[in-house]
């Protein structure tokens, strides 16, 4: 009675799924690393698209259970990724000669007290009571060859969504965070479709994993922006000078850096739109003429030539 029948095909790519990450979240729990946060994240992200892909086929009570846990694994690990994207960048602007020792000293002091808090709270959401839903969903999850999958229009949510991307409104930090949101939804269904119908769509992952990861660069340095500009809203004292200012020229050297990246986004966009409407819409196989059809062509040819000569 507590069985989940799925079509062979979901079922096994869902339980593949789960098993990896529950295997991530164990290297996680056992030894932290920058690697298995960021696949953790990636993981977790992959399994809610394909929930989303088979939500009609599961039982009412699972979709919402299982796409909550991982609603709040990708929010607490996303936290962790952002402090350390910003302790690297922190370096990096440092050894630029973009970053005062001060700012820099300031803002690491503050970071590493966020970073425990954060790690404490994602190992409380990654606890074996959270997972055993997991665990349960697995050992009722069934597969059978006499289903068929019914979501043949899965890739048309997202590809709308994608092309549907306005460019006549100027670009800023809201919209870029958008179309990234698009395309890694684009992306994700598109891995999913290649699995389930075993072709190959290489070349338009491809241009989709190069946008997706130059607006990655982009979200990284807006969140680092914002960490800044929080902190030297504390330091707006009048008698003090020397922190606000370091502060304020490394936000400044930020936006420009920031923005250096707006150009390249649209011609990466523009890259993706033919590969992704001869991916959807490939052209008509033209119908195979018959020997006879041909012989007749050939003998009209001929008598062409005879009369010319």
């Amino acid at each position: 009675a507590n069985s989940v029948l799925l079509p062979q095909c979901d079922a096994s790519l869902l339980r593949r799924q789960i098993l990896l990450l529950q295997k991530l979240r164990d290297e996680f729990l056992n030894e932290t690393k920058s690697e298995t946060v960021h696949e953790l994240r990636v993981a977790s992200r992959r399994f809610r698209e394909m929930l989303r892909y088979v939500g009609k086929e599961l039982p009412p009570k699972w979709l919402p259970q299982l796409t909550e846990l991982c609603k709040e694994i990708s929010k607490r690990l996303d936290r962790i990724r952002e402090l350390e994207t910003n302790g690297k960048l922190l370096n990096d602007f440092y050894v630029g000669g973009k970053a005062h020792a001060i700012a820099v000293e300031l803002l690491l002091s503050g970071q590493n007290r966020r970073m425990i808090k954060a790690m404490r709270k994602a190992q409380q959401c990654l606890s074996n009571k959270r997972f055993e839903r997991y665990k349960e969903f697995v050992s009722n999850l069934k597969g059978s060859l006499n289903l068929s999958p019914q979501h043949s229009d899965f890739l048309k949510a997202p590809t709308k969504e994608f092309l549907a991307f306005r460019w006549n409104i100027p670009l800023n930090d809201r919209r870029l965070h958008d179309l990234r949101t698009r395309t890694k939804k684009l992306r994700y269904a598109i891995e999913i479709q290649e699995k389930i119908s075993r072709s190959k769509q290489g070349r338009l992952l491809a241009h989709i994993r190069k946008l997706q990861d130059l607006l990655g660069k982009i979200r990284d340095l807006i969140v680092f922006q914002e960490a800044v500009n929080r902190m030297r809203r504390g330091w707006e004292i009048r008698d003090l000078t020397l922190v606000p200012s370091s502060l304020a020229q490394l936000s400044e050297n930020i936006f420009e850096e920031k923005n250096s990246l707006y150009g390249r986004v649209y011609p990466l966009f523009a890259r993706i739109v033919p590969s992704l409407n001869f991916a959807l819409h490939p052209p008509e196989p033209k119908a195979v003429r018959s020997s006879f059809s041909l012989h007749q062509d050939l003998s009209k040819t001929q008598n062409r030539k005879h009369s010319a000569s």
